[in-house]
Formats: structure tokens, C-alpha cells, sequence
């Protein structure tokens, strides 16, 4: 497969001497497949930002790393009929290594078909359980759900001690959602499987207010002290201030995707019992510091845990394209030894499956913004 990797891109100079002397750079394509449009755009756009910021500091850098990279985004729409449209696209361009997608639904719906074909995706944010320890050509680099909300229910339960516990799960992304429930729920000693205090949320693309009633009516006759919000960014802020305003004691657990800048500028200042699970440590990194500050600058607004893992994938792949250059070897063989690359938010390991093995911490909103908790 390595011969397909690379094209190249031949550029003829005239020199005074009268001769031609012929020049080439290495180009590897890549594909960037995200959700840039839709209610669920902000985790898209935020990946698709971070991914830009890498090509451009791996092309200003091209002569370390032996190529530059041609990233081609594509806006998948949130849509099974998108991320398929996209994955023909770049499949016909030859395009074999495609970053993405962002939703967890989308991913299962495609990777069984584009692994037929040759190519390899690689996701920074999709993290269901349904996807690990499976041999495909599907990698990523961020751990998988069953660690990460078996930590967030295990800080629930010890410092709260919940009796009465509520979910409310978005049917949108429900390979996701799902799947971080029920191990939350496992977690805890409980089953998700006819839970008495379970609501799916089917509105797509948006919440209505019709939903939100429908879900303190669901939810507050249970008389719930902690809530999981498995849903959106903005739609786990919405649900979350309707609740606390009804049920100021409730504790609500939400997961990664929920924790972005949408849900701050939703949300508001007040501080409150909410908490998120996270692979970014509180003490940031003079490299994390740094990027953060590019970030801001270049796109008007502070970047989420998205971002940075977009910059790291598109890092992830130009890493192991230089070693397969080195090594003769496939690509994929070398995505799977990456061990201990040095992420922005924490150390990158993959294993032979594809599956990344991360550090998980937890966080709280505190006078508009996240907070690491001491645990």
C-alpha cells in the first residue's frame, strides 16, 4: 500500500544558464471528514480548525519532515448520505489516509464499507466502545468511552453518593451516547436497559422548548439527585439550566462532547454541579500554551478539547508517514506502534487494534469556565 501515499508534484525552473532543471516535492493528500454544518458543527469545525494549524506548521517545517501535506476538507453534514458522498470523493483522488468522522453514528455506518477499499481513518474524537479491539483499518487518538465514563460515574458516586439517578440520551448520535451511558450506568451497579428514568431525545438537529418540557416532565417526578446529560454541547447546556433551575441540589455528569465553548456561551456564569470527564490536564504544557494562544488569534475565539485533537491527529499521521518512509513499512503498521507521541493534552499511545490509550481527568464549571477537579 506505501506506494500509494504520496504524489508528486513537479515544478520546471528556468535558470539563466538556459537549462531546465527539473524539482520535486512530495505531497501527501489527506482527507478531513468532519460535521461542519448542523447542530453538531462545533465539534467538526473546531477539529477541522485544529487540522489546519498542522498542515501549516508541517509544510513550514517540509524539509524536517521529507514532504508537505494537502489537507481536503469535507463537510459530511452530519448525514450517513454525507460521510459517504465524502469517503467516494477522496477515494477517487486516491486519497487513502482521511481524518475522521467526529460522530460516532457516522463511523459505524461507514467503516465497514471504505475498509474494502483500501483506506485508513483516523478520528480524534470518536470514542465508542463499539469500535475497540477490532482489527480495521480504523484508528484514533482519543480513548474510548467504557475508561473515560467509568471514571466520571466513579467520582459521581464517591463524592455524591446518588440514590435516584436520570439520563437523557441524544438518539442523534446514539452509537456514542449509548454506549457512554450504559458504562456509566455499569459503573454505578445499574442496568440502562429499561431504566424507569430514561429519556431519549429525538429531536434532530435542534432542541425545542416542546423538548425541554418534555423532559422536566419526564424527569422531575423521579425526584433524580444526578442526572447524566449524554447529549450535545448545546443541547446538554440548555437541559442542564432548566434543571438546576428546577432542581437546585441535582448533580449532572455529561461527557467530552458536551465540553466546548458552545456549552459555555450557552450555560452562562453561574457556578454549579456539573461535571465532564476529559483527557487535558489542568497544568497545560508550554507547547499546549502556546497553541492555545494561536488558536485564539487566528480564529477569534479560545479552541476546546476538539481542536486540539485535531492538530495532534494531523501531527499523529505526519509522524507515522515519516516512518514508513524511513522503515519501507505500510502505514498502518506504524499508526500502531505509535507509543507515548506528545500530544498537546496528554501522551498518545495506539495499540494494533487502533485504539489510543489516554489518561482521563474530571471537571467542573466555575464561574464560566472548566475547572479540573483534585482527584
Amino acid at each position: 500500500m506505501k506506494s500509494i501515499w504520496y504524489n508528486k508534484i513537479y515544478v520546471c525552473l528556468f535558470l539563466p544558464i538556459a537549462f531546465f532543471y527539473s524539482c520535486s516535492q512530495e505531497v501527501v493528500e489527506v482527507g478531513c471528514v468532519g460535521t461542519y454544518s448542523g447542530s453538531y458543527s462545533d465539534l467538526g469545525v473546531e477539529v477541522r480548525n485544529g487540522v489546519r494549524l498542522a498542515e501549516e506548521e508541517i509544510n513550514a517545517d517540509a524539509k524536517r519532515y521529507g514532504f508537505k501535506v494537502k489537507v481536503y476538507y469535507i463537510d459530511d453534514e452530519g448525514t450517513e448520505e454525507g460521510v459517504r458522498k465524502a469517503a467516494e470523493l477522496l477515494i477517487r483522488r486516491n486519497v487513502r489516509v482521511i481524518i475522521g468522522p467526529v460522530l460516532s453514528t457516522l463511523t459505524g455506518s461507514i467503516i465497514p464499507r471504505v475498509c474494502k477499499q483500501n483506506t485508513i481513518w483516523i478520528s480524534p474524537v470518536v470514542s465508542s466502545s463499539e469500535f475497540t479491539g477490532q482489527k480495521d483499518c480504523f484508528f484514533r487518538t482519543i480513548s474510548d468511552s467504557s475508561t473515560r465514563a467509568t471514571k466520571l460515574a466513579e467520582y459521581i458516586k464517591k463524592r455524591f453518593s446518588p440514590v435516584r439517578l436520570c439520563v437523557v440520551i441524544d438518539q442523534g448520535n446514539r452509537t456514542y451516547t449509548e454506549d457512554f451511558a450504559r458504562h456509566f450506568f455499569k459503573a454505578l451497579g445499574l442496568e440502562l436497559k429499561n431504566h424507569p428514568c430514561l429519556y431519549r431525545l429525538e429531536e434532530h438537529p435542534s432542541l425545542h422548548t416542546n423538548s425541554v418540557i418534555g423532559i422536566l416532565n419526564h424527569l422531575i417526578p423521579y425526584h433524580p439527585d444526578a442526572v447524566l446529560l449524554a447529549t450535545s454541547a448545546l443541547d446538554t447546556a440548555i437541559v442542564a439550566r432548566s434543571l438546576i433551575d428546577n432542581l437546585p441540589q441535582v448533580v449532572i455528569a455529561a461527557p467530552l462532547w458536551a465540553k466546548t465553548g458552545a456549552f459555555l456561551s450557552a450555560f452562562g456564569l453561574s457556578d454549579s454541579k456539573i461535571f465532564f470527564e476529559d483527557i487535558e490536564p489542568g497544568n497545560q504544557s508550554p507547547d499546549l500554551k502556546e497553541f492555545l494562544l494561536r488558536y485564539e488569534t487566528r480564529y477569534g475565539f479560545p479552541p476546546s478539547f476538539a481542536a486540539v485533537q485535531g492538530y495532534d491527529t494531523m501531527k499523529v499521521v505526519a509522524a507515522a508517514v515519516m516512518q514508513s518512509r524511513t522503515r519501507g513499512s505500510e502505514l498502518e503498521t506504524e499508526l500502531s506502534k505509535i507509543e507515548n507521541f506528545p500530544g498537546l493534552l496528554s501522551p498518545i499511545s495506539i495499540d494494533e487494534y487502533g485504539d489510543a490509550r489516554r489518561p482521563t481527568f474530571i471537571y467542573s464549571v466555575c464561574r464560566g469556565k472548566f475547572c479540573e477537579e483534585g482527584v
